[in-house]
């Protein structure tokens, strides 16, 4: 016994949809943040790449940091009450 079964409409509709509504732009957008990323290494100096490779696990923690405690902030805000 099948627990799906696929018709040859079913099939085509999801052969000819999937590829243009998912698959395009995604792939688009991936070619486009290649493309750009590369482009920095065209305009920017060897040293300088290296320390921004070296610096970035920093910079994500400091990031990373204060996104959660922006969060733990507006958190534990929203919750309190005056007495009046």
């Amino acid at each position: 016994m099948e627990l799906c079964t696929w018709s040859s409409s079913v099939d085509s509709v999801f052969v000819s949809i999937l590829p243009r509504s998912c698959i395009l732009p995604i792939g688009l957008l991936f070619a486009g943040v290649l493309w750009t990323g590369n482009a920095a290494y065209l305009f920017l100096s060897v040293s300088f790449i290296q320390m921004l490779k070296v610096l970035r696990p920093a910079l994500q923690t400091c990031i990373a940091s204060r996104a959660d405690a922006a969060c733990t902030h507006t958190h534990t805000h929203t919750h309190t009450h005056r007495l009046h």
